[in-house]
């Protein structure tokens, strides 16, 4: 597999593009490519692959000359995560493992029920830490693009951003609804384009938000089972879930 990194242009086959900065660090000083080796560039949800011509390490650069498309490697339902703020680091491992899932991005929520309080400076020092896993699981799953990790604190900002996505339905995941289950509440009619999963914290959702979700959003409570499964790990379950239902798994 060759190593794969992302750049904040489309290239095109023939082209000789430089690659730097971190990623230039990574090929030049982590992995020690040498010229000759294989490398896979993506951006904006398509990849191509070319050939090092040259490689500075102690500039950490590398000259890559584009020699052909791949073939995509993005599921077809965009998939998006709104999880409510967990403690520890378990928004790590969620960002972590739902990239290397497939899921499109995330909206992490200041939830009624989140333990953890984050000030502004907390707040931007974590979602660049999460921006930074998502970048790493990208590039190991072989994704075609970094799903972006954002947050949100107040109802009316997250109503803006979840519209913003254009989603065809939005499930949130109740350990109180007890018919609904998640294969039930999915479009039959034709496959979706997008899909928003919402997740509550350790302590679920607040009546509150259950009300939010319904009235403001239209959003459908769905039930998992009668196992109770932790904040870190219901998402990831839904998520296979749906991108397995839609074909986005292999079949």
């Amino acid at each position: 597999m060759n190593p794969r990194v992302f750049l904040e242009h489309p290239v095109s086959v023939g082209e000789v593009v430089t690659v730097s900065g971190p990623a230039g660090h990574h090929l030049a000083r982590v992995l020690r490519l040498r010229p000759g080796e294989r490398v896979a560039i993506a951006c904006a949800g398509r990849a191509w692959e070319g050939v090092a011509t040259a490689v500075d390490g102690a500039a950490a650069t590398v000259d890559v000359r584009v020699d052909r498309d791949l073939p995509g490697h993005e599921p077809p339902l965009h998939l998006y995560l709104v999880q409510g703020l967990p403690k520890a680091d378990k928004m790590e491992n969620i960002v972590q493992h739902g990239t290397e899932l497939g899921f499109a991005g995330y909206l992490v929520v200041a939830s009624d029920r989140s333990v953890v309080q984050l000030d502004a400076r907390k707040w931007s020092a974590r979602i660049e830490r999460w921006q930074k896993i998502a970048a790493e699981a990208s590039a190991q799953a072989q994704r075609d693009f970094v799903p972006l990790v954002r947050h949100v604190e107040r109802r009316s900002d997250l109503a803006r951003a979840i519209a913003g996505l254009a989603p065809d339905c939005i499930l949130f995941l109740d350990e109180e609804e007890r018919e609904l289950s998640l294969r039930s509440a999915l479009p039959s009619a034709h496959p979706p384009s997008c899909v928003v999963l919402c997740v509550g914290p350790e302590g679920g959702w607040s009546d509150a938000e259950r009300t939010f979700w319904r009235n403001e959003l239209g959003a459908r409570a769905v039930t998992l089972g009668p196992r109770i499964l932790r904040t870190e790990t219901a998402g990831l379950v839904a998520g296979a879930a749906v991108l397995h239902h839609f074909g986005g798994l292999g079949g």
